[in-house]
């Protein structure tokens, strides 16, 4: 019999597990969400919490949030805030100076103060920081933004704090975790198109998704496109420094690029390095 995997986090982290059979103990001055069924969440005392479902624990900390997206949700409010739920079990937890709309079955929202935002989809969970906007239209969506973002995710079971889409998986955002290592940094734009996907983006910088169990890192002022299935979440991990553009359409490759470079790989297998001030192609 496998074991369940578990979850440990420490103060200010984040961490997203959308699998079934998941369990997370989350500190002080931390998120997590959980988007499967027949999951169970832990936290500190001190919270304020109403269970309108069935088989749900939940107990929130001070300065944490939690998120349940699925059947067996609970909602957890503080004041002063307010809202509006029109779906069915639906866990929203909302902080001051905040508004939203949610229109979806099962969705959840966490929101920060002075910040606005509208749900429209199915089991979708989104935790956004201050002053900042997005929208969600797809299933299954998880997300995490600093303040002074904007972001849309149109994909299912998509996150940007760590992204659990598989039955049995753990995805650890400490050092030495197998799977993907995803940290968010404030002033960031973003779109992930895809199913899937794990993303990270720093400050001052765009970028695209449209493959499927895809995991990008990309450094400031930088814009790339990952076209490819089953990068990264299979083993490959893309690294790209600042001021470059670049395009990975093959399945299961690893690139690597320095500072002011282009580049474009469109074999399956090969491993590219490339360094500064240099355009690179391998065709054959």
């Amino acid at each position: 019999m496998r074991r369940k995997p578990q979850m440990r986090m420490g103060p200010q982290c984040t961490g997203d597990l959308s699998a079934l059979g998941t369990s997370v103990c989350s500190g002080p001055q931390c998120a997590g969400d959980l988007s499967a069924q027949e999951t169970s969440v832990r936290r500190r005392p001190k919270y304020v919490g109403d269970l309108s479902t069935q088989e749900t624990s939940l107990c929130n900390g001070p300065k944490c949030t939690g998120d349940l997206s699925v059947q067996e949700s609970s909602l957890h409010r503080i004041p002063p805030c307010t809202g509006y739920l029109s779906a069915l079990e639906t866990s929203v937890r909302r902080g001051p100076l905040c508004r939203d709309n949610r229109s979806a079955e099962e969705t959840a929202v966490h929101m920060r103060l002075e910040c606005t935002r509208d749900l429209n989809a199915q089991e979708t969970s989104v935790h956004w920081g201050a002053e900042c906007t997005g929208d969600l239209s797809a299933q299954g969506t998880l997300m995490r933004r600093g303040p002074q973002c904007t972001g849309y995710l149109s994909a299912q079971e998509t996150s940007c704090t760590g992204d659990l889409s598989a039955q049995g998986t753990l995805v650890l955002r400490r050092s030495r975790a197998r799977g993907t290592s995803v940290r968010k940094k404030p002033q960031c734009i973003g779109d992930l198109s895809a199913q899937v996907t794990s993303m990270c983006r720093r400050h001052q910088c765009t970028g695209e998704q449209s493959a499927q169990e895809t995991s990008v890192h990309r450094r400031p002022q930088c814009t790339g496109d990952l076209s490819a299935q089953e990068t990264s979440c299979t083993g490959t991990s893309v690294h790209r420094g600042a001021e470059c553009t670049e395009d990975l359409s093959v399945q299961e490759t690893p690139v690597r690029r320095g500072h002011h470079c282009t580049g474009d790989l469109s074999e399956q297998g090969p491993s590219l390095h490339r360094g500064p001030q240099s355009t690179w192609d391998l065709g054959a």
